[in-house]
């Protein structure tokens, strides 16, 4: 089992990264769906954060990393992540951000996307 100081270093660089997703993900879709944006950060970063000390607690108890071990679970991963790219294409489509040819080709290179990754990640991983 890993010492304290490691689990606290890997998680503080997972809510980094979680963090990084709600600068470069989170924010921009919302600028373009026309939300306030500093209500937004005002709900999305205290949640990246608050996330830290749950896995930290999940982990130093349990020892389990919140991790993808499976290729069932690079599959459902995919799958979610190509539901939430279908949702925030058609919402753009509905709100106008977007034409009906644009939605189309975002949701054409979402899939491509999201398909390469998760084959890879299954693939490369060596996994169950």
């Amino acid at each position: 089992m890993s010492s304290k100081k490691t689990i606290l270093l890997e998680e503080a660089i997972r809510t980094m990264a979680i963090i990084g997703l709600v600068i470069f993900g989170v924010l921009p879709i919302a600028y373009v769906l026309g939300a306030d944006v500093s209500r937004v950060a005002l709900i999305a970063f205290p949640s990246a954060i608050l996330i830290f000390p749950i896995t930290f607690w999940i982990r130093t108890r349990t020892g389990v990393k919140l991790q993808l071990r499976s290729r069932r679970g690079w599959y459902i991963s995919a799958a979610i992540a190509f539901a939430l790219a279908l949702f925030m294409a058609i919402l753009m489509l509905l709100t106008g951000y977007t034409s009906w040819n644009q939605a189309v080709a975002q949701i054409a290179i979402s899939a491509f996307v999201i398909v390469v990754l998760a084959w890879l990640g299954a693939r490369l991983m060596r996994l169950k």
